[in-house]
């Protein structure tokens, strides 16, 4: 944060007046004018009221200043650059060198800063002997505050637009006040101050209460500006998350125009969106405001309010009081929910906190908060996720948070790669962890239908115990650990996959793969079965018994599994290999080390010699490729239909990525008219994107190229755009800009192109790649 101006007196001070050649604020300050009194007293207020720790290098260079906020040190810093220098702090006192002068002001009471309050004050006993009162904090608290006095109401408003300019700037500000305090009206109150100090049981109320008697009658001095600068990336990280189909609300303590202007210059709000601004004094002008919003946008869909209007809600601290009670809330969230964007402005932590927890009761919707300060942490709380920035503001978001990340443009892997890789492998681990249980267990259901329902179980206890343990285990968490649906640059480029598999864990996804091993364990069972027929497996005639069958299907659901792991693998690794063809070849090991061990150990009699007779049977060996195969053969003709005639997006640009080719010359080489009737843009090149826009009956208004090289499809673009041009005019309001971003634009200017549609109404968003543009989103 950097200290950019202030306003003193109701004159604003720009930084080019204070930094760039000649300090106006000083220059005032000096020529004893009737603003040099609140000059004064301004800057000493800017480095007397605050909670600096300061710390002296030992090179004898410029004092290092430590603070919980970063606010704190650039107003001090910026006290320091014109003149007063904040140098010593101690429990008594705090001295400053105000313009070469040395002076010590006696530290009486400071009132702290908290969400509720939001202000911080400090009473001090200044050179002079005077008792004084210094206030900053928000422009609401200050202002009701203010003695009641017609040049005090002409100073306020004077610097209340001057709050406004800093504001439509992108600066955060902060209003400052000083009140001159007579002795006995001090000893009064500190007897009020320190009786509140000193309960054990209402502490807080009781101080907040105290405060409320001194800070009174306050005279207005002036207000800051800082600049808070975005962190690197932030706009394209915000523009990653929507085009995920993530929604982002923004809930911040700055004022109204300073959120705007934020909300801009991240992206989250563009030049063409209708800002709804709800800023009310009282429930039913609240109410009236909410209802005309929601009637203004349904007024086009027959009463019916669309789910993603190009509109975005503004709402205050105050107005949120009115649009959470009971009655309003439902309103509230149902106009919030159907725009794009949400910024709240001057919220408090607890507003915050109300806002991510009727999100997350009302709609079901998963919720992640994202702060950096203490006064984030309720929301952090309260959401699904919580994600703490640690950073200048502390670490206590971090503290409280699952997550801590350093910046803010971390979000973007920690969502798009690792939240992406990790909700696949779960959700498949999950699933499979059911499936290699139910194709085991299930077979002693079949097995006992055929010995009459006595309890006879078909496998050796101890091989049941170690199923889980040893022979199964490796591959749910070679699954769970290794495996990758798209690589991070894929998915870091193409935010769009982040929806791929939102929805991956559901009832219908794991009642198939309940079915899937019911099926398998079927076949596993009765292939055997058949297989092993009577029973006479050797040419001697001998007759094998229930233990030799049960190693049978044994080994044949450990190959199975095993087997059917890898299919649901996309991304083969050594640890994926290993978790396979290790785990069939440990239970080899150990079927013919358990078959002898009752020779060393007393354990495992009636297992002696089964490796022998099993391995030694050639229908064993025959159903070792036989029933795995045929048991996994739906699976591999399912697998080989998705990945060649159901493709999503994802598994083409998997395909792309292995074989190391460019998006868009690989799916360039489809048929454009392979999937029918009113199926998604995806895929198409520019002539048959347009065509098929004109030809499902889309309202397709106009349409042009800039810097081209499709002569063709700008030819096509240009006809049908002339068609229509009166009709675009009457309409601009509903066009639909397509944004683009091609990857060789720095080395061939030629390729790139822009598409602009207008009016083209898709029943869901997607990304298109045509002839020399990598990337087109409709919005």
């Amino acid at each position: 944060m950097e200290f950019k101006g202030c306003t003193v007196f109701g004159e604003i001070y720009n930084p080019e007046d204070l930094f760039h050649g000649q300090n106006e604020l000083i220059t005032n300050l000096e020529k004893e004018e009737e603003s040099a009194e609140y000059i004064r007293q301004f800057l000493t207020l800017l480095s007397v009221c605050h909670s600096i720790i300061p710390e002296y290098p030992e090179d004898g260079g410029q004092t290092i200043y430590h603070a919980s906020s970063p606010d704190e040190i650039a107003l001090v810093s910026g006290a320091r650059h014109l003149g007063y220098v904040f140098e010593k702090r101690t429990p008594q006192w705090v001295e400053i060198t105000a313009l070469d002068k040395l002076e010590r002001y006696e530290l009486l009471n400071t009132i702290e800063f908290t969400s509720h309050r939001k202000r911080m004050s400090v009473i001090v006993k200044a050179p002079d002997g005077r008792i004084k009162l210094y206030v900053k904090g928000a422009d609401s608290m200050i202002f009701e505050r203010l003695k009641d006095d017609p040049a005090m109401e002409e100073l306020k408003q004077k610097t209340n637009a001057h709050l406004e300019e800093f504001s439509t700037q992108g600066l955060r500000t902060l209003c400052c006040a000083m009140a001159e305090i007579p002795d006995h009206v001090y000893d009064e109150w500190q007897e009020i101050y320190q009786e509140a100090a000193t309960d054990i049981h209402d502490r807080e109320r009781l101080l907040e209460e105290a405060a409320e008697l001194i800070e009174k009658d306050l005279h207005l001095l002036g207000a800051t500006a800082i600049e808070d600068k975005l962190q690197e990336k932030v706009p394209e990280t915000i523009a990653a998350l929507l085009k995920a189909g993530i929604s982002v609300w923004v809930l911040t303590g700055d004022k109204q125009e300073t959120a705007i202007n934020i909300g801009h210059s991240c992206r989250l709000l563009t030049p063409t969106m209708e800002l709804l601004i709800i800023n009310r004094d009282s429930m039913d002008t609240t109410e009236e405001c909410l209802l005309n919003y929601i009637a203004q946008l349904s007024a086009a869909s027959n009463g019916v309010l669309p789910k993603d209007n190009d509109a975005a809600v503004i709402v205050d601290g105050p107005t949120l009081k009115f649009a959470l009670d009971p009655d309003l809330k439902d309103d509230f969230l149902k106009l919030c929910c159907s725009c794009r964007a949400v910024i709240v402005c001057r919220a408090s932590p607890m507003q915050k906190a109300e806002i991510v927890e009727l999100v997350t009761i009302r709609t079901g919707a998963v919720t992640l908060a994202i702060g950096d300060g203490a006064n984030d942490v309720a929301m952090i709380q309260k959401a699904h996720v919580g994600v703490g920035i640690s950073g200048l503001e502390g670490l206590q978001a971090s503290l409280a948070s699952d997550y801590a990340i350093a910046q803010f443009r971390f979000l973007k892997k920690l969502l798009f790669v690792h939240g992406a890789w990790n909700y696949d492998r779960l959700t498949k681990l999950i699933f499979y962890s059911y499936y290699k249980n139910i194709c085991l267990h299930m077979v002693e259901l079949w097995f006992a239908m055929y010995s009459g329902w006595s309890g006879q179980i078909v496998y050796e206890r101890w091989t049941i115990g170690f199923y889980n343990m040893f022979f199964t285990a490796a591959q749910p968490i070679a699954m769970g650990v290794c495996d990758r649906y798209c690589s991070q640059e894929m998915r870091l480029k193409y935010p769009i996959l982040y929806r791929q598999n939102q929805d991956a864990f559901n009832l219908k996804a794991f009642f198939t793969w309940i079915g899937n091993s019911l099926l398998h364990s079927m076949c596993i069972f009765w292939f055997t079965y058949w297989l092993f027929g009577p029973g006479v497996l050797w040419s001697n005639g001998k007759v094998a018994g229930y233990l030799v069958m049960g190693n049978f299907i044994y080994t044949y659901v450990v190959v199975v599994v095993s087997l059917k792991s890898g299919l649901e693998t996309k991304s083969w690794t050594i640890f994926t290999h290993i978790s396979i063809w290790g785990s069939i070849l440990l239970w080899f090991t150990f079927l013919t080390a358990y078959s002898y061990v009752y020779l060393i150990l007393p354990i495992g009699l009636e297992m002696l010699g089964i490796a022998g007779l099993v391995f030694s049977a050639p229908i064993f060996w025959l159903g070792l490729v036989f029933v795995p195969l045929a048991t996994l053969l739906p699976d591999l003709l399912f697998k080989a239909l998705e990945d060649t005639e159901f493709q999503t997006l994802a598994d083409k640009l998997r395909q792309c990525e292995a074989e190391k080719v460019h998006p868009k010359a690989m799916l360039e080489k489809e048929e454009p008219f392979r999937r029918p009737y009113k199926d998604d843009l995806r895929n198409l090149g520019v002539v048959q994107a347009l065509d098929r826009v004109l030809l499902q009956g889309y309202s397709y208004m106009s349409c042009f190229f800039m810097k081209g090289s499709n002569q063709a499809a700008k030819k096509n673009a240009q006809t049908s755009g002339e068609g229509n041009a009166g009709e675009d005019e009457e309409e601009p309001e509903e066009d639909l800009h397509s944004h683009f971003s091609d990857r060789d634009s720095d080395s061939d200017e030629e390729q790139q192109s822009a598409l602009i549609v207008r009016n083209v109404r898709l029943n869901q968003q997607d990304i298109l790649y045509i002839d020399g543009v990598e990337e087109i989103e409709l919005f």
